[in-house]
């Protein structure tokens, strides 16, 4: 039987080990894009968009205990912070949320890109960020806090969305109404449920159905639905014993099919 006398020359072997340095730079690239996609995708509703902004994105490294650590890396998958935060939440203006656990319990703080803390880790939650307005939770109550971590509206209310055209819905004792940035309550009605102005509207809850106000917090189309959606293209979308559409002005009309798409 013969046998291979073939031996690979220097250059052959320079490039073998270039190969399989290559593979092994390809799998781990690979390997931290998982984990960042399944961060993510586990987090679509905290994360929203952040992947590589402002030229950084999370990562994530599994720990011998089976639990995940994150961190921020750039662009090139230098690694910006340490990989120690139990979560991490983007809020704009190069502000993010991390979180770390004390006491058994999750805390947030906020940091900069770099890891820098802005603030201690003192909030039970951190949401929301619009306008340079991050809504925060701390003592079982939600407020508005600036980029630096200063309240601009102590936490007083028991749920609360972002702040939309210079308003933000807010909930206390169990009814909804609307603020201005300092805080201010600027609806007279009180509603049970209701969303953010959007385009100078804003849909609401009030005796178990759903209608429609404006900038002024006056009725446009009154409480009559069993849902509705946000306005699009001057339409909104509503469900009542049938599909029907409901322009701005409060006049409604059976949905078309290309109305249909609009939605």
């Amino acid at each position: 039987m013969l046998k291979s006398t073939y031996t690979p020359d220097k250059k052959t072997k320079k490039t073998i080990i270039f190969l399989i340095i290559g593979v092994i730079l390809l799998l781990a690239i690979v390997e931290i894009g998982l984990v960042v996609y399944n961060h993510f995708a586990s987090n679509s509703a905290n994360t929203g968009n952040f992947f590589f902004k402002d030229k950084m994105a999370v990562y994530g490294t599994l720990q011998k205990d089976g639990t995940m650590k994150y961190g921020i890396i750039d662009i090139k998958g230098n690694p910006v912070t340490q990989c120690t935060y139990d979560a991490i939440l983007p809020i704009g203006e190069k502000r993010i949320g991390a979180a770390e656990i004390k006491n058994g319990e999750k805390a947030y703080a906020i940091l900069s890109l770099t890891g820098d803390e802005i603030t201690g880790y003192e909030f039970e939650e951190l949401r929301f960020y619009s306008g340079k307005v991050i809504a925060a939770k701390q003592k079982g109550k939600w407020g508005y806090l600036d980029t630096e971590g200063k309240w601009t509206i102590e936490p007083q209310f028991d749920s609360v969305h972002s702040f939309s055209e210079g308003v933000a819905s807010v909930e206390k004792n169990g009814k909804w109404f609307f603020v201005d940035k300092k805080g201010n309550t600027i609806s007279k009605n009180r509603f049970d449920e209701a969303g953010n102005l959007k385009g100078g509207v804003a849909k609401v809850k009030k005796d178990g159905k759903w209608g429609y106000v404006d900038v002024n917090f006056n009725w446009i189309v009154k409480p009559r639905y069993d849902m509705v959606r946000n306005f699009s293209g001057g339409l909104a979308d509503l469900d009542l014993e049938y599909r029907l559409f409901a322009d701005a002005c409060g006049n409604s009309r059976r949905g078309s099919p290309a109305d249909r798409e609009r939605t």
